[in-house]
């Protein structure tokens, strides 16, 4: 579109509002204002951000226009970006203003520092007939010749000056004789610089080539990279080496602290720039990586959440590492969904390969495996898991100890051995599952077979699906009264390592008080033999700490494999792997629960990996749980706890009455539900296709005025 014809703009506003807007362009900025352009302009009298997504050359309003103020950014957010957004805004009912604010950090202003390389640009016969026919008449300029040809590479300008004890005047003449060529280029921090080593690579690490599969370009596909740390990011590190030549590599991780830990790995494995992007990093870093991001001069980004937005301009290929990891279920932001499901749509609009990465598949990526959507580069899952540490399943039947008698000798036995003793286990408090001291069996829906979330008195459960209560005063199952809530904590564990073994060091890392540098910080004096046992939630299963650990004791694992979600036995699996993974050659794991269990911990025990996830899609099939359909959560938010349940029975009541494959349940209502002074009332629908559920419930919406509806469509 020639600039004559950038008059107008619709532009989405940085606000929850359902609208776009449209903004006429001054003339100074018609050369600059283009689709997905960032700016800022006035809105219901005050300023606000927002991005252009139409320019044309006639109004659509017919009333006096407002002006766009100024533009944020000189680069606009590249069109795949901006098909992404329009997806989320569609398949979750969010206003696009809102999802694109999501994308954008709230400052951009810090930009990374610019540094200028001095080159030749002409060829040595040049230089000599100009130093010929100049050197008494240009002394300068020909000094300045003469020492770029001795260069082998480009110079940094001052350094160059410097060296040549010369004012700027010369080497600007040069330059407009088109002699040399000045280029200013990103300054990034880190570059070339390597590890410290006090944090080193998974023992075991195969720094050779790996035989990955040619990845063709401008395809979108699917492949999965499982087994122990030392196959995966072996793996991992090959795919990136071949694709960060061609462009910029985004790899996704399920937290902070494993960012930072992939990204110190690709740089001490390579000579690739590699920078972390997380909410964890100063407002000035954020915004300085932000923009670097479109500038080419990145090789490879690692980051989670907000990571996938990035405005990479040449992307080769997303990696996720932790498929099936809890942490990419996005719940309590808008927009609602899945992280790797978001990194998928994506993927398939920039046309590039997806890789899944972790112990072992999510049961999802099992079943595209099977069914021949997804390739498996590792081979067979689950090579590497088959006998090297040893595993042992404990009961613990008594309430009063955090760890069991077994658990117990085992510390003891690990203590001054190789290796650090790992305790991974529940955050501080209680769980949310109740489970019958007689029997043994979890209190769980009998529509849905989901375990029960519970109130704070504790008097009834609710089914986080359905919405129906089950008084928990005595066990469906024997009729028993002795219901207890699974979830020891772990400074109850703490106190009886201490008391068990008084000499040794040992350290509980709450994520929730420290850092991400603080847990890096952690994991060199872990390394380094400063730290006998370390207690924490599975965010100490860190990839430096992978085959390394005398014993691994993974307690509360029948909260585990009762989470109030129909993955909970996925779940359970994937901590089991990652258990495997941390313990060294001869090492030892210890599965703790709360008596013999059977079901999934019979698989586990005999390490029948292959049959649990069998029997977990036959589990599916029935139930009619994904892959098999949809799940999408219906979420109503009202100030009022009635007013939001009302009107999450009329949506039921709306949707039941259309037609379509759709099987609806709930709406569930409890006070837990409260946030930011708002109650959530919930609906589910179970459905075989779901691709015109978004518009369905959006027209309803509209029709009845209903606010603060919205969709997670990968519930």
């Amino acid at each position: 579109m020639n600039t004559s014809s950038r008059n107008y703009a619709r532009v989405a506003v940085f606000r929850p509002i359902d609208s776009t807007f449209e903004y006429s362009i001054t003339s100074h900025l018609k050369e600059e204002v283009t689709p997905g352009s960032i700016c800022r302009l006035p809105f219901r009298g005050e300023i606000v951000r927002g991005v252009v997504l139409e320019v044309r050359g006639e109004p659509e309003y017919e009333g006096k226009q407002k002006q766009i103020k100024e533009l944020i950014s000189g680069d606009p957010l590249p069109a795949p970006l901006i098909e992404l957004a329009r997806w989320l805004s569609y398949s979750t009912l969010t206003p696009i203003g809102q999802v694109l604010n999501r994308f954008v950090p709230r400052d951009l202003s810090v930009r990374p520092r610019t540094k200028e390389k001095v080159e030749l640009n002409t060829s040595f016969e040049d230089v000599k007939s100009f130093v010929e026919r100049n050197e008494k008449k240009c002394p300068k300029q020909v000094e300045l010749l003469e020492l770029l040809l001795a260069l082998d590479e480009p110079i940094e300008k001052n350094e160059f000056l410097r060296k040549a004890n010369s004012s700027r005047s010369p080497l600007e003449a040069l330059g407009e004789k088109d002699m040399v060529k000045i280029a200013s280029s990103p300054e990034i921090e880190g570059k070339g610089v390597r590890s410290s080593g006090v944090l080193s690579s998974p023992g075991g690490l195969d720094r050779e080539s790996q035989d990955v599969p040619e990845l063709k370009p401008g395809v979108y596909s699917q492949y999965a990279v499982n087994g122990t740390g030392d196959r995966r990011l072996a793996a991992y590190l090959e795919l990136i080496r071949n694709q960060a030549e061609k462009g910029t590599v985004l790899v996704l991780a399920p937290n902070v602290i494993r960012a930072e830990e992939l990204a110190e790995i690709v740089r001490e494995e390579s000579s690739l720039i590699a920078l972390s992007y997380h909410s964890e990093l100063t407002v000035g870093k954020i915004s300085s990586r932000w923009n670097l991001a479109m500038s080419d001069e990145v090789d490879v980004f690692v980051g989670v959440l907000s990571a996938v937005y990035l405005p990479v301009s040449d992307l080769r290929i997303i990696i996720v590492e932790g498929d099936g990891e809890r942490n990419y279920e996005l719940t309590e932001q808008d927009p609602k969904g899945n992280l790797i499901e978001t990194a998928r749509k994506r993927a398939r609009l920039e046309k590039v390969p997806l890789i899944l990465g972790g112990s072992g598949p999510s049961v999802r990526s099992y079943y595209g495996i099977a069914t021949g959507k997804i390739e498996s580069i590792t081979g067979n899952f689950p090579e590497g898991f088959e006998g090297s540490v040893n595993l042992a399943l404990e009961g613990k039947n008594s309430d009063a100890s955090a760890l069991s008698p077994g658990l117990k000798r085992a510390l003891e036995w690990s203590y001054d051995r190789e290796g650090p003793a790992l305790i991974v286990g529940s955050k501080r408090g209680t769980s949310s599952a109740a489970i019958c001291d007689e029997c043994g069996e979890v209190v769980r829906c009998a529509e849905c077979e989901v375990p029960l979330t519970f109130t704070g008195s504790g008097n009834y459960g609710i089914c986080p699906y359905c919405g129906s209560k089950v008084n928990l005063l005595v066990c469906d199952g024997c009729g028993s009264d002795e219901l207890k809530f699974i979830g020891s904590g772990l400074e109850k564990a703490e106190a009886e390592v201490r008391s068990l073994l008084p000499e040794a060091e040992v350290w509980r890392f709450d994520f929730q008080e420290e850092t991400g540098a603080d847990f890096l910080k952690l994991a060199g004096e872990v390394l380094s033999g400063e730290v006998d046992v370390l207690l924490g939630t599975s965010i100490v299963e860190s990839l430096y700490f992978q085959g390394r650990s005398s014993l691994i004791g993974l307690l509360d694992l029948d909260l585990v494999n009762n989470r109030p979600s129909y993955r909970s036995t996925e779940f359970l699996l994937q901590r089991v792997l990652a258990g495997l993974d941390l313990a060294r050659k001869g090492g030892k794991v210890y599965l703790q629960t709360r008596g013999d269990r059977g079901g999934a911990f019979d698989y586990i025990s005999t390490r029948n990996w292959k049959e649990l996830y069998e029997s977990e899609l036959r589990s599916r099939r029935r139930m009619g749980y994904p892959p098999f359909r949809r799940l999408i959560k219906v979420e109503v938010e009202r100030e009022e706890e009635k007013e939001a349940r009302d009107v999450a029975l009329k949506l039921k009541e709306e949707l039941g009455s259309t037609k379509g494959d759709y099987r609806l349940l709930g709406p569930t209502s409890n006070p837990f539900e409260k946030r930011k002074g708002r109650y959530r009332s919930d609906l589910i629908v179970k459905a075989e296709e779901a691709e015109g559920l978004p518009e369905l419930v959006r027209s309803i919406v509209s029709e009845k005025g209903y606010e603060g509806v919205r969709l997670n469509p990968f519930a």
